[in-house]
């Protein structure tokens, strides 16, 4: 019979990654709330609302970005990893930079990835490199003559290795593009964004929007990107 000989097996290692705390505070004072002014009800609500879509667009923007896992100290606030700096296995430099992008060159990252187990769904590129996508398929782009109507986008991408949806960022670097596996990132929030009233030290009802996340990449080897495109 055959006798059980077993092989030497590895564990995952695990990444870690250090939550970030994001705030915006304001004031509106009372004079301001009793007044009227011009486009909407309330100054204090308006603020409120501004504040809530800054602290959103400061996040997206770490998520991408995000150079840390800076643990922080006396003076110095924690970061947050972003998806461009988790990426280290699957990274294609060209030859050199300055570079446009090619659809050989995004095929043969597509293929690492695809080699190294990942599934990706996902093509992150900012509006300058989704323009030079566009550029892949001057031969392929349709004009129908009975609505007037001439494509020239790019939203989906049909590869070898799958179909990708195209999605630009105008956070995301003009020299690089990130192919992602959606399935392998998660925004873990320690504590979700919410409004917080502040308290009353002058004629004036403050506030502040604070939360504190970050970004989990379960299998960074799933994913890759570009660097050293023209930008």
């Amino acid at each position: 019979g055959f006798t059980f000989s077993p092989g030497a097996l590895t564990s995952p290692s695990r990444g870690q990654n250090y939550t970030q705390i994001f705030a915006k505070v304001g004031s509106v004072s009372a004079t301001q709330r009793a007044s009227d002014p011009a486009g909407y009800k309330d100054e204090y609500a308006f603020q409120v609302e501004k504040a809530l879509k800054e602290i959103g667009r400061d996040i997206e923007k770490a998520l991408i970005n995000g150079t840390g896992a800076v643990s922080g100290g006396t003076g110095t606030a924690r970061e947050l990893k972003g998806v461009l700096a988790w990426i280290a296995t699957n990274v294609s430099t060209g030859t050199g930079t300055g570079r446009d992008i090619t659809e050989s060159e995004l095929n043969s990252l597509l293929a690492d990835i695809y080699k190294a187990g990942g599934d990706p769904d996902t093509i992150l590129v900012s509006p300058k490199q989704r323009n030079k996508m566009s550029g892949f398929f001057d031969d392929s782009r349709s004009y129908v003559d009975s609505v007037k109507k001439f494509t020239s986008a790019i939203a989906v991408y049909d590869s070898n290795f799958g179909v990708m949806q195209v999605v630009s960022d105008i956070h995301m670097p003009d020299s690089q593009l990130a192919v992602l596996d959606s399935s392998t990132w998660k925004i873990a929030q320690l504590r979700p964004v919410a409004k917080e009233e502040t308290a009353k030290v002058a004629d004036a009802d403050g506030f502040a929007v604070v939360g504190e996340l970050t970004l989990a990449a379960y299998a960074e080897k799933y994913n890759g990107k570009l660097t050293g495109l023209a930008s």
